[in-house]
């Protein structure tokens, strides 16, 4: 049964959106509340007796509640919707851990798969518990928003439960955007990054949207500019969702860069703004970087070298390195049979790329080894040193990570089979 299995589950399948909201104006980010609406259901009866009862609906990045005498709370990071609610006739003591998952739908014509943000579920007495999910994209437009239950475990498929209807706590007045016709061309510096297409990729025969695709094409003075790739991609509306993190996929095809990720913003948006990150392209000469004659550590023993560079903006040091037993001060010790080589970024940049190109000792040799750890200050990259040779020449590339920012109008809904 659901109420003692570990393996069970609750799934809050879809925000479906009602009527529309009057359009213009800005959004408020102050913590609201919301409760169920007029004449709406607020409890469902779950396949193993459990009741799931809606509390209460609240909008901000700081929510409180209070429940039976006790005060409940949780922050998020960005303006989030928040919904609580109350499981009662809950078989077993309580304690156990449930995988709990919400779906979201943002769209009148779509059913998005994209998952809510899981929170938690905990005991709030005896046979009761409190469940909580936060969402950080749903249709803000919305005067009512439908909240969809499934329940399920390991004895088959999801089954619908039914659904609470929840007033909108932050329904507007919002603006609109003004999307921009395909293709766009945005620069950064010299390099060009087009988005050609938007396109619905796969849906499940009716309207519900797997994934997109995204097609840009990167020039430099009107010519291909080859080695870029889309290493990521966000989307936003002007409601004031924010997508990000959704990307699973990125391609080559017929010269352009292609990227797949999962939508959760609404295809009846005016226009959603697409921001993309770049990576690679063909090192310039002036971001190449080559140090020679670094002296090799013993294997437990540790090389200060302080010598650097200046490429885009950024000085580039190589602080030492150390071999697999040894250990530079102020830095963790080495994994495995590698030693560690560290580099630092000032001031601190995640888009600074250093990439190993040519690592050989001074018989010119090549040296195994990889990349450890990227972060925004500190590179931590893996070397193999000889134990037969004296120095090290080292050749780096220091690139830049592009970013272009579109306006445009999301892609047509499939038709329906």
């Amino acid at each position: 049964m659901l109420a003692v299995s570990i393996s069970g589950a609750l799934l809050f399948s879809g925000f479906r959106v009602g009527a529309a909201a009057r359009v213009g104006g800005g959004e408020a980010q102050k913590t609201t509340e919301a409760g169920i609406s007029a004449s709406a259901t607020n409890s469902l009866t779950l396949k193993d007796g459990s009741v799931l009862t809606f509390y209460k609906a609240t909008f901000g990045t700081d929510h409180r509640i209070l429940l039976e005498g006790r005060s409940h709370g949780r922050e998020t990071k960005t303006p989030s919707l928040v919904c609580w609610f109350e499981r009662s006739k809950v078989l077993g003591d309580g304690f156990f851990n449930r995988d709990l998952k919400t779906r979201v739908q943002a769209s009148l014509d779509f059913e998005y798969e994209s998952s809510g943000r899981y929170d938690r579920t905990y005991p709030i007495g005896p046979e009761k518990e409190l469940v909580v999910r936060a969402f950080e994209v749903f249709p803000r437009r919305a005067t009512n928003i439908t909240v969809r239950v499934r329940e399920a475990d390991d004895a088959g498929p999801d089954r619908h439960v039914g659904e609470f209807t929840i007033r909108n706590p932050v329904r507007g007045p919002f603006k609109e955007w003004s999307p921009e016709p395909l293709p766009v061309t945005r620069r950064d510096g010299e390099i060009e990054f087009t988005l050609t297409k938007l396109v619905v990729a796969s849906h499940d025969g009716s309207r519900a949207v797997q994934h997109m695709q995204a097609f840009f094409r990167v020039t430099e003075g009107g010519k291909p500019s080859p080695g870029w790739s889309v290493a990521g991609i966000g989307l936003a509306d002007a409601t004031g969702n924010i997508l990000h993190g959704n990307a699973f996929h990125s391609f080559s095809k017929a010269g352009e860069e292609v990227i797949a990720f999962v939508p959760a913003l609404g295809l009846d948006e005016p226009a959603w703004r697409v921001s993309a990150g770049f990576r690679g392209g063909r090192p310039r000469p002036e971001e190449m970087w080559k140090i020679r004659g670094v002296a090799i550590p013993a294997p437990d023993g540790a090389t200060m070298v302080r010598t650097s560079t200046f490429i885009h903006g950024h000085r580039i040091e190589l602080v030492g390195l150390h071999g697999k037993q040894g250990r530079l001060p102020g830095f963790p010790a080495s994994l495995g049979d590698y030693g560690n080589m560290h580099v630092q970024v000032t001031p601190p940049n995640p888009d600074i790329r250093i990439e190993r190109r040519v690592f050989e000792d001074n018989e010119g040799r090549p040296i195994a080894g990889g990349s450890r750890r990227h972060g925004e200050e500190w590179r931590t990259f893996e070397v193999s040193f000889p134990t037969n040779a004296q120095t090290l020449n080292l050749t780096f590339s220091v690139q830049r990570w592009r970013h272009a920012e579109f306006v445009v109008k999301p892609p047509e809904a499939p038709s329906v089979r």
